[in-house]
């Protein structure tokens, strides 16, 4: 096991390999730049969908489009410390592709440039969860979606920056630092796709691949004004994605692409489901093209919304965010009811339980082994409390305190209680299920999370919103998030009314958004049943279009 002297002799050494590889691009994109910079800005003024009919219609070229934005993140990652690294095998991968399609039918995602999440496996490269120690290791094949996109057409161009453990909504780790906010350095991207976010907000990407165990590509994508979707995690392949916790099976963890637009969502999707290569390279995916008609139906949908989880409740300008795009669904003609998820609080727990089944300890002997974030310092202190401990507490601390009391008895190590809770987890899916059919449910509507971007500290101490999110990770539905509206004055105000009740998790979020907080983007959430992927999509691009259209 390397000492820590060693470990942080690693780290510069990273560190002095990232910023070489962009002083290579930046060296040849100097070199071009005076005769093609003015190509380079008229390309990035393109939304994704000129840019990929240009592409396709050869009058934007896949080398120019990917010099395009290997400058625009270079410059994303000076304001936001976004990047992980460059690819510089992809002036390689654009010429290929142009010279094998020049004068042909196109792939769906030709000369697209991709950008992709630390853990997302790309051959040759390391991938470190943000560990220290895992630095010597690097792996020898691309993920499968990574194939399939390139497959596909699309040039994968720049890695993303992680928090350690991926297992929090914020964005740091000792290795790469920490990633700010595009509008607010004092805040965070969110996480734990939070580099990917932070990139494709700067508009340093046109598109994006992040991964959503708990939110990690939903959370991001609401704090920074992005589309982005959590799929079916059994429809497509999770393969050579790296697991920063091996073993949490009780839950879906899928990939998802991120964008400013919702057409580019659709089109990666569509892109990867119907590839012919799919199941060969992974037995384990099925053979479920995207289905058009589910996505292009024009019938008016029965969607259930809900603005309150029972557990969480979210800020004024999130509730406002789902009233309004209500109200402009039920102007398309959609049928918009009331429904409320049966038991989140439960769900909560079988979701933790599934997440870290064995109370963390797996998390703790990778940090033992390295060095700590210090961000993340109070995060892996609650971890360590024996739960004998954890549980004394809550009994002291119920009656004044009882969102904390039942925080501390979420966890256990015990095999027989996991048995159980697992059993329960499953009769809770079931319950869930014959709720959304009784209603006659197509889609949900409701908060993206609990409140817009926060300052970094808060998601290691405040942990209680990932009820929105977490619980479609636990059910394995498709969900994405849409931006609608951003913080006015007047939520600013609201929120200061807001928590009256004496309850320390939300004097937290209070306090963090009282000020500051004006201009921020919200996003709301589209939910749809398992492998209706593509009605999750059609609920998002007509939020997109009638709610927020860009411009």
């Amino acid at each position: 096991m390397p000492s820590k002297t060693e470990l942080h002799a690693l780290i510069s050494a990273q560190q002095q390999k990232r910023q070489q590889g962009f002083d290579v691009v930046r060296t040849l994109l100097d070199r071009l730049a005076p005769s093609d910079q003015e190509k380079w800005d008229g390309i990035r003024q393109m939304s994704y969908t000129q840019l990929a009919a240009a592409l396709k219609d050869e009058s934007v070229a896949p080398i120019d489009a990917l010099h395009a934005y290997q400058e625009a993140a270079i410059d994303a990652h000076e304001r936001t410390n976004c990047l992980v690294e460059v690819l510089e095998e992809a002036e390689r991968w654009a010429r290929e592709v142009e010279l094998k399609y020049k004068g042909t039918d196109k792939p769906p995602l030709y000369g697209m440039p991709i950008s992709l999440k630390e853990q997302i496996h790309v051959n040759g490269h390391t991938i470190t969860f943000g560990y220290a120690n895992l630095l010597n290791t690097s792996v020898h094949d691309d993920a499968v979606v990574v194939e399939v996109l390139k497959e596909q057409g699309a040039i994968p161009f720049a890695r993303t920056n992680i928090p350690q453990t991926l297992m929090i909504y914020s964005c740091s780790n000792p290795i790469y630092g920490k990633t700010t906010h595009p509008l607010d350095s004092d805040r965070t991207p969110g996480g734990s796709s939070g580099g990917e976010a932070a990139l494709l907000s700067a508009r340093g990407s046109p598109v994006g691949i992040g991964t959503d165990g708990g939110g990690s590509v939903r959370i991001p994508s609401s704090f920074c004004g992005l589309a982005g979707i959590k799929l079916t995690s059994t429809r497509v392949s999770q393969r050579r994605i790296g697991e920063a916790i091996p073993g949490c099976k009780g839950i879906g963890i899928s990939w998802g692409p991120m964008a400013l637009e919702v057409n580019a969502l659709t089109d990666v999707v569509r892109a990867v489901l119907n590839s012919p290569t799919s199941n060969l390279r992974d037995p384990y995916t099925p053979l479920m093209p995207f289905r058009e008609d589910l996505f292009r139906s024009e019938k008016p949908l029965t969607i259930g919304w809900y603005d309150f989880d029972g557990w969480w409740q979210a800020l004024p300008v999130m509730k406002r965010a789902v009233a309004e795009t209500r109200a402009a669904l039920e102007a398309r003609g959609h049928k918009l009811v009331p429904w409320t998820p049966p038991r989140v609080k439960d769900a909560l727990r079988y979701f933790c339980l599934a997440f870290s089944p064995d109370g963390g300890r797996r998390m703790l002997e990778l940090v033992d082994e390295g060095i700590v974030d210090p961000m993340l310092r109070q995060y892996f202190f609650l971890y360590r409390i024996p739960i004998w401990v954890k549980r004394t507490i809550a009994t002291l601390t119920n009656w004044w305190f009882p969102r904390l009391a039942y925080m501390n008895r979420l966890f256990t190590e015990s095999s027989y209680d996991l048995r159980i809770a697992y059993g329960q987890a499953d009769e809770y899916k079931r319950e869930f299920i014959q709720s959304w059919q009784s209603a006659g449910l197509d889609a949900v509507l409701c908060p993206a999370f609990g409140h817009p971007a926060p300052p970094h500290d808060l998601p290691s101490q405040c942990s209680g919103p990932i009820t929105y999110t977490g619980l479609y990770n636990l059910l394995d539905f498709s969900a994405g998030v849409v931006r609608v509206t951003e913080v006015t004055n007047k939520d600013q105000e609201d929120c200061a009314k807001l928590y009256t009740e004496e309850d320390i998790f939300y004097r937290m979020a209070k306090a963090a958004f009282t000020s500051g907080s004006v201009g921020l983007p919200v996003a709301v959430q589209c939910v749809a049943l398992p492998n209706q992927d593509e009605i999750c999509l059609r609920l998002m691009s007509e939020v997109e279009k009638t709610v927020a259209p860009r411009p």
